[in-house]
């Protein structure tokens, strides 16, 4: 019997049973009996999970408009393949009930259930070139702790965009972009966790573990009203406004981290901030030196 089945048989046999008491009895991890439960409350793979007329409601005054997709491979890479056909207008998004090949930053895969993430991405066209928006990512990243924290979720950034509660990875940003005559179409995608997915060797967190309240359609409009805020300024500004409350979001500014690249450690320091191109400052050994994202990750002295 798989474990689906198991979990429907016993929910028939104690309909109102504590899901963690469900996970001890079937001898699984709480994350997938979440999991496992929503596909038993929902069992058309089909059913919307993110409902489209919900989430347009609540973006009037602004130029988003939201559409819902059952099943795609990357909702980023969705918008993208409109863009390279003409068809992407500024303010399209889209939201999947299922990720099939979601990626992430440095091109690592973004491991997804049905109904456990929220899968979002966002074009927005910009006046400026590609090369004025790399502090991009950062400002995405701080509109969605904002939101987070709202919530009550005691998330963290780390350099650059990933969100954090201490070392266990809640979400991530990943901005892509696509150069225009009359300057660039931004993809901005954003991958939080509902549900705490297992991953091999690395731990995560679900907002559910948090917020177990929290309504995926709600999430998904929050994130995008603070978004239209957020990136609007950030055309008009630049990323000094933001720079402060960044900083002041960040897990490990005023830390000791440690910089790898390809496997191999590139640099130790202090984190002493970020400049308005989103790089980051370091106080290393041979002084003050400043690194761009690229192929470079981060690690706190906690996480060694």
């Amino acid at each position: 019997m798989t474990d689906f089945k198991r979990l429907q048989a016993l929910l028939r046999n104690e309909p109102t049973i504590n899901l963690k008491k469900a996970a001890e009895l079937l001898a699984l991890p709480y994350e997938k009996v979440l999991s496992l439960y929503y596909l038993a409350k929902h069992p058309s793979k089909t059913e919307a999970f993110f409902d489209a007329d919900k989430i347009n409601q609540k973006m009037s005054y602004t130029p988003i408009e939201v559409s819902v997709l059952p099943e795609c491979v990357s909702t980023n890479q969705y918008l993208l393949d409109l863009a390279k056909n003409k068809q992407l207008n500024h303010g399209q998004a889209v939201l999947t009930n299922r990720q099939t090949g979601g990626k992430g930053r440095q091109g690592k895969h973004w491991s997804t259930s049905t109904g456990g993430s929220l899968p979002l991405s966002l074009a927005w066209h910009f006046q400026k070139p590609q090369q004025q928006l790399s502090a991009l990512p950062l400002v995405v990243a701080l509109s969605t702790w904002q939101v987070l924290t709202a919530l009550n979720i005691p998330a963290q950034i780390k350099w650059p965009n990933d969100l954090m509660v201490e070392q266990a990875k809640m979400g991530g940003i990943l901005v892509e972009s696509l150069a225009l005559l009359t300057g660039t179409m931004a993809i901005i995608g954003i991958g939080l966790n509902l549900l705490a997915p297992t991953i091999e060797d690395r731990t995560t967190l679900g907002i559910w573990d948090f917020a177990p309240q929290c309504q995926a359609n709600n999430l998904a409009s929050y994130l995008l009203l603070a978004l239209n805020q957020s990136v609007t300024q950030f055309e008009q500004e630049g990323f000094e406004p933001f720079k402060t409350a960044y900083l002041n979001a960040n897990r490990d500014h005023n830390k000791n981290v440690t910089l790898w690249q390809n496997g191999q450690i590139l640099a130790q320091g202090l984190m002493l901030g970020v400049n308005n191109d989103g790089a980051l400052l370091l106080q290393t050994s041979q002084g003050e030196r400043y690194f761009t994202s690229g192929q470079v990750s981060l690690r706190s002295e906690s996480s060694e």
